[in-house]
């Protein structure tokens, strides 16, 4: 494409029989004129005409010379700025981050596209130790190992970006051509960005582990539906039937309906996880659904001191969406935040919108999260509730919900002052499916 490269060099054989050329052709005019006109000179004025002939020839070569040089250097010039051009078109075209170091650490260059995925501009970096190494001795150590002629070819990396987040980056390290007092003064790196391949991949994953679990789920959740439901139902009976037993008998039997019933809501929950049922979508306004769910567990605030807040910062908070699961979605939600505020607090559901999406937060002030436990809220059958108190699908379900929407949900929450769910619903999502 480039054509290959040439080292340039001056072509000596051009300038020894140019330079005779020149030179044979000045003494051979010069003959012809003092054999024309100065034939009959006396030998003083002979003597200089000799001088001034070899003078005019050194000019004249000279002369020639510096014409050659010039026009040499004014090529390599050009060549020289062509092969800068193509160096940096080609550098800045690049799919991977290209950075080179000095052995100490600091950035002598660095692409278009390490900006793109460090988030630093290249005049921010350049002379300095980039941002996103943590320790810089054990950073020295290691280009210093690679000036010394070392090749690193793959290794993975995890660096933050300038907004925080973690890239996952596999780093190529090699001696730079070039060399200063003998020894290799730069190091060249080669950054792939592998962020978004390795979360679909996650991704992906997650998908067939959750295909498996949904067949495995629903077989069992469908064996487990006809029994559960006739010991139910002969409890009931067995309660009417026995009025007169002794109280210590009736609590056993109550006992054995609450676990009873747990357990069928517990397989509802999986067959829903599983097998979502066909949507029917609607105008659906969210905060009449906050409305009924407050009206509903008001008796529940109360008994638990916690005191709920609506606040509606937009006009309407209407999106097209199935009415049941957005019910069930909040539902789940606010369940949740009661549970995570034992001795009272407060229990916000704040509304905003814009042209495209409706954002709902549910913000609790309870016993909050760790970032361990963030990272695994929404995996089923993930609970850190105790024994028969939850079945860990009630935020997977959320998320699931969320997620046919078309919409995303976060989570937001420091240990010991709360958690905000923050769900962000497109308004008119599948309209016209």
């Amino acid at each position: 494409m480039w054509g290959r490269y040439r080292k340039p060099r001056f072509d000596w054989p051009f300038i020894t029989l140019a330079s005779l050329t020149l030179a044979g052709t000045i003494f051979a005019v010069w003959e012809l004129v003092q054999h024309r006109f100065f034939y009959t000179t006396d030998p003083a004025t002979l003597h200089w005409l000799f001088i001034t002939r070899g003078i005019a020839v050194a000019v004249l070569l000279a002369l020639w010379a510096a014409w050659y040089v010039h026009r040499s250097r004014e090529e390599l010039l050009d060549a020289l700025a062509e092969s800068e051009q193509r160096y940096r078109t080609i550098v800045e075209l690049a799919q991977d981050a290209i950075v080179l170091y000095d052995p100490e650490g600091r950035v002598l260059d660095w692409n278009k596209r390490a900006e793109e995925i460090y988030g630093y501009r290249r005049d921010e970096v350049l002379g300095r130790i980039p941002p996103y190494v943590e320790n810089p001795e054990e950073f020295r150590r290691t280009l210093q190992a690679v000036a010394e002629g070392q090749v690193i070819r793959r290794r993975h990396e995890k660096r933050r970006d300038r907004d925080g987040r973690l890239r996952e980056v596999l780093v190529a390290l090699a001696p730079y051509p070039g060399v200063q007092n003998g020894n290799h003064a730069r190091i060249l790196e080669i950054a792939h960005d592998m962020t978004e391949f390795l979360e679909i991949q996650r991704q992906i994953s997650h998908m067939d582990k959750m295909a498996t679990l949904g067949q495995l789920i629903s077989g069992i959740a469908h064996q487990l539906n006809t029994p559960l439901a006739s010991i139910l139902l002969l409890t009931q009976m067995m309660e009417e039937e026995c009025e007169d037993a002794p109280p210590r008998f009736r609590d056993n039997l109550a006992k054995i309906e609450k676990q009873v019933k747990f357990c069928k809501q517990t397989v509802q929950r999986l067959l829903s996880l599983a097998r979502p049922s066909v949507s029917t979508r609607s105008w659906v306004d969210l905060r009449s659904i906050v409305e009924d769910l407050f009206v509903i567990y008001d008796k529940e605030f109360r008994k638990r001191g916690i005191r709920p807040r609506l606040v509606c910062e937009c006009e309407e908070a209407e999106v097209y969406a199935d009415s049941n699961e957005m019910e069930q979605a909040l539902l789940n939600l606010i369940h949740n935040a009661l549970d995570a505020m034992p001795n009272g607090g407060e229990l916000t559901v704040r509304f905003r919108s814009d042209d495209r999406f409706v954002t709902v937060e549910v913000q609790d002030t309870g016993v909050g999260m760790d970032p361990e436990v963030q990272k695994r809220i929404f995996e089923p059958f993930f609970t850190t509730k105790g024994y028969g108190q939850g079945t860990g699908l009630g935020l997977a379900i959320v998320k699931r919900i969320v997620e046919d929407h078309g919409g995303d949900i976060l989570v937001r929450s420091e240990k010991g002052k709360g958690t905000t769910f923050i769900l962000r619903l497109p308004r008119e999502a599948n309209e016209n499916a």
